[in-house]
């Protein structure tokens, strides 16, 4: 109970600080972008006591797995659609009301016992996955070797290298991509860094360093990053320091901020990532309202509706409803849950990913592999669900987990 009071406040902060971050920076340097702040007592007084009361649910979850997925997914989705609702004058709740929902509905999935028999042998991680690392990787050497340019590590010549690939790149990396540098790569990493085989851990990064370097596109990095932030401590102590990250990069970007004019740290990791989502959420809610796609722009419609739009359909919204030429307006399954089929649309995706996290709830993986599932987490708000599962590769983490990261052990129960 200790903890869980522990975690209660350092949401409190985080909030705090997210909120300042927004009145004080955001809304007054990125105005030009779209980010506004209109004072409304009544929407800050009911924003404010929502974000508190919900917060009492983390003493109502009864696993641990599920709590530190609660307590992300409620400072990344619920805490940031809400400030950017109570602030933005025109702002609907529609996707305040559809991450609340699926707040509530992870507290009942905490509460599954049900885990699934270990009574099979799994198999060798090593054994099977360096050599299967070493075949996936051989298309990125084959076909990119000699587009590869060094001067990318240092974050030099970046786009020139993107538009050279988005004209190179082919479908078969695109989806070897995800599972290898996600997935499979940083989890050797972490086998070997427990075994200390640091040769291992080295050729497994230099492996993940080429494979960005295939492309420049700095997201290959986001599994590695994401493995390391949370391979230490038990889920109460991972869901602490992410939130002191949190807490962190708002009131230390404030204080840079106000001292020095720098925004890197407000601009790289708290407006895109709590604040862009919210706002490009908002456009889409307003455009497809009544207007609703029915699926007909994603391949798990089956072409059963035809679509009516000429490229796809976050290309669509960024250039032809927001005007900008070869803006790719990326947004989330939630998102896309309203827009295919309205409110019952947003509940029913709510309902597949709190399914996909009972599923990971089951298997008992161990919590030095809970980097993997920030990543997705992360995804929910900037990938549509048919991305999520192949191009991310989430389907493939499934299984994977199935075959290797079961655990024997079930000690996931919050005492």
């Amino acid at each position: 109970m200790k903890t869980i009071s522990r975690v209660f406040m350092w949401q409190i902060i985080s909030a705090i600080g997210l909120n300042l971050a927004y009145v004080f920076v955001i809304s007054e340097r990125f105005s030009y972008m779209g980010f506004s702040y209109t004072f409304n007592a009544t929407k800050l007084f009911l924003g404010s006591l929502i974000i508190f009361l919900m917060l009492f649910l983390i003493f109502f979850i009864s696993d641990k797995f599920i709590f530190v997925v609660w307590n992300i997914m409620f400072i990344y989705l619920f805490v940031g659609e809400m400030i950017y609702y109570q602030y933005t004058e025109g702002a609907r709740a529609v996707q305040v009301v559809t991450i609340a929902i699926t707040l509530l509905l992870l507290v009942f999935v905490s509460r599954i016992k049900k885990t699934f028999s270990n009574s099979q042998k799994q198999l060798n991680i090593d054994k099977v996955l360096v050599p299967l690392s070493f075949i996936l990787i051989v298309p990125f050497f084959i076909q990119y070797y000699r587009y590869i340019n060094f001067k990318n590590l240092l974050l030099i010549d970046v786009y020139q290298t993107r538009a050279t690939f988005r004209n190179i790149s082919t479908t078969l990396t695109g989806y070897l991509a995800a599972p290898l540098v996600r997935i499979i790569l940083p989890i050797l990493i972490v086998n070997n860094i427990e075994r200390k085989k640091w040769i291992k851990v080295a050729i497994f990064f230099l492996m993940i360093v080429y494979v960005y370097l295939c492309g420049a596109l700095k997201s290959v990095f986001i599994g590695l990053f994401a493995l390391l932030l949370f391979y230490r401590g038990d889920y109460h102590r991972k869901t602490i320091n992410f939130l002191k990250v949190v807490s962190f990069l708002t009131l230390f970007g404030i204080l840079i901020e106000g001292l020095s004019g720098n925004i890197f740290l407000l601009d790289g990791f708290v407006r895109r990532v709590f604040f862009v989502p919210p706002y490009l959420n908002n456009i889409y809610i307003n455009y497809f309202t009544d207007n609703y796609t029915y699926l007909s722009h994603s391949p798990l419609g089956l072409g059963l509706v035809k679509s009516d739009l000429d490229r796809s359909l976050s290309m669509y919204v960024g250039e032809v409803v927001m005007g900008l030429e070869g803006l790719n307006a990326n947004v989330g399954v939630f998102t896309e849950g309203y827009i295919s089929f309205g409110i019952a649309g947003s509940i029913f995706f709510s309902l597949i990913i709190c399914s996909i996290f009972l599923i990971i709830k089951m298997l008992n993986m161990s919590p030095k592999y809970f980097g993997i599932v920030f990543v997705y987490i992360y995804y929910l708000n900037t990938a549509f669900l048919s991305t999520l599962l192949m191009t991310h590769g989430l389907l493939f983490f499934l299984a994977f987990c199935m075959l290797f990261l079961r655990s024997r052990h079930i000690e996931s129960q919050i005492q």
